[in-house]
């Protein structure tokens, strides 16, 4: 027996006892008797067609697959077609009594992603569609929901167009309240947590109520996007309009109460606008405030990629503890504390102080200059334009001596050092602020306006692992006012400054930050009692003194990783 491919030049002689191992011949149901056929100079495609009209076949084969066959078969149908898919290079797959031919370019390869049903359900869609998923198999991964298929490309389309009709019929199911099969084969777990939050957390900040999404929300909007949790874990809460405010504090009256939503401007939007069932729709995840867990309803063959997931959510965060020094020193006392300082703007770069490099001028900085001098930590994350900031080691202790021996002498003054503990990325806040209300008047309701000044100051940190060594980036946000004595309509005026950085430091380095300088106008007045009252020579006894001292303002704080 002798075989020509559409060169003509080969040839290969087939027999039984040659010990070729044949694959299994797919899902067709061959016929037992052997196929006998002798073929001088036959196409391969009348060849092909004839053997499928002998097992009771339509075969469609592709233009591309040519050849001539010679030579005298006898052989089992399942033995013919491997020996001539391997002798001409073609690949072939059967649909019910349809027989497909085709060049061996034509395999392809997709990866199946199963939103709405499980791979199990998949598996026996295509089992009932009778697909030759033995010859072709494909390799299922129900953790993740998603299916590889490879193969012909009729085979591989066939497929993927099943995923999505079983997709597509679950989707439409869940949505108009039908018992889907997904559903009614959910279960339910539970997952406590150690350290994460179940469900949201929420705090107040600058009068807005600030979420911080909590482990049930963060799945949710992964894998359901639109879900109420997700649209609530997503979303800040608005601030209280002052109508609101004005209600609480019984300043209303009874006409304007009721007309909150004109003073708010617009009503509330629902959360959730044409969405499915909550009972159909899965995965689901609700937070348990009383166990701090997570209550997962999913197919079973999902729950271990949520187990996975919430797993790695559930880690013990680290702890920072963050200490402030808030010290005024007299700008005139400055040169006796010997601190290197960086001045940034877009165009300057100067540094002050002892054993510095020359200062540059005129070209455009590098956001990756060094952050201090050649002593200090080398950061990547340069301070603002206009803020002078330092980097202090063990020197920080030398500082506050200093700043000890200054305030003796009456040139500085250590206003406050608080100390405030706080998890990794988790913002720490110190507020120390003084709050008045102002009355104005309207005509039929007097409306009250809160106005608070004083020092607050925000820092994030974040503790960063490098070759074995902590280091720390702080993002900080530092807002510090005082009244004034001017004053507009018998309102004071309100002295604010704001300073806005980041920074990176060693675990238990110190950054000193400088805010603004500021002029305080102060009047001494002394007497003596009694006789400073006596008409005309009381002032003889009188001493008065006005003085003008300009103090600059500081900030230094000292992070440290906690370990429990």
């Amino acid at each position: 027996m002798n075989i020509y491919r559409k060169t003509g030049s080969l040839m290969v002689a087939v027999a039984l006892s040659l010990g070729i191992t044949l694959a299994q011949a797919g899902d067709i149901r061959w016929k037992k008797e052997n196929f006998t056929y002798t073929a001088k100079g036959k196409n391969l495609k009348e060849f092909l067609r004839e053997f499928g009209v002998s097992q009771g076949l339509t075969v469609v084969v592709a233009k591309d697959v040519e050849g001539s066959v010679n030579g005298r078969f006898d052989l089992l149908p399942a033995s013919l077609i491997e020996l001539m898919a391997a002798s001409f290079g073609f690949i072939w797959y059967a649909e019910g009594n349809v027989l497909y031919i085709s060049p061996a370019n034509d395999v392809r390869s997709e990866v199946l992603r199963l939103s709405n049903t499980s791979t199990a359900r998949f598996r026996q869609a295509l089992e009932q569609l009778d697909l030759p998923t033995r010859r072709y198999p494909i390799i299922y991964d129900a953790r993740q929901g998603t299916a590889l298929v490879s193969g012909p490309s009729r085979y591989v389309e066939l497929v993927v167009q099943t995923a999505r009709s079983i997709d597509q019929t679950q989707t439409q199911t869940q949505t108009q309240g039908g018992n889907g099969i997904a559903t009614e084969n959910a279960q339910v777990r539970v997952f406590p947590l150690q350290y994460a939050w179940a469900g949201d957390f929420t705090y107040t900040q600058g009068g807005r109520d600030q979420v911080i999404p909590g482990v049930a929300s963060t799945l949710s909007q992964l894998h359901n996007g639109n879900s109420p949790v997700a649209r609530t874990s997503s979303r800040t809460a608005r601030s209280r309009s002052p109508a609101e405010s004005l209600r609480s504090l019984g300043l209303m009256s009874g006409s304007s109460a009721n007309s909150l939503d004109a003073l708010r401007g617009q009503k509330d939007e629902p959360l959730l606008q044409n969405s499915a069932p909550a009972d159909r729709v899965l995965p689901q995840f609700v937070a348990d405030g009383r166990l701090n867990a997570v209550v997962v309803r999913d197919l079973p063959d999902r729950m271990a990629s949520h187990s996975a997931t919430i797993q790695a959510l559930d880690v013990k965060p680290g702890l920072v503890e963050i200490e402030v020094r808030i010290i005024e020193i007299n700008t005139e006392a400055l040169e006796s504390l010997g601190i290197d300082w960086r001045l940034r703007t877009n165009r300057i770069d100067i540094q002050t102080g002892r054993n510095l490099p020359s200062l540059s001028w005129g070209s455009a900085l590098s956001d990756s200059a060094p952050l201090i001098g050649p002593n200090g930590l080398q950061g990547l994350l340069p301070p603002p334009a206009g803020v002078l900031t330092t980097v202090l080691g063990d020197a920080g202790r030398f500082l506050i001596a200093r700043v000890n021996a200054l305030a003796q002498e009456g040139r500085a003054n250590l206003l406050s050092s608080p100390k405030v503990m706080t998890l990794d990325n988790v913002e720490a806040v110190l507020e120390n602020l003084n709050t008045f209300f102002v009355r104005v008047a309207g005509n039929l309701d007097v409306n009250l306006f809160d106005i608070s000044v004083g020092t607050s100051l925000r820092v994030t940190p974040l503790i960063v692992t490098e070759g074995g060594q902590k280091q720390i980036k702080l993002a900080i946000r530092i807002e510090d006012g005082a009244l004034t004595s001017q004053s507009v309509d018998n309102i004071p005026v309100v002295r604010r400054s704001t300073i806005t950085t980041q920074s990176l430091l060693g675990d238990g380095q110190a950054l000193l930050i400088a805010g603004y300088a500021q002029e305080n106008d102060t009047n001494d007045q002394s007497a003596v009692p009694g006789l400073s009252n006596v008409p005309l020579v009381g002032g003889l006894f009188k001493y008065q003194a006005k003085r003008k001292t300009r103090v600059e303002r500081f900030f230094l704080l000292t992070p440290k990783v906690v370990v429990l």
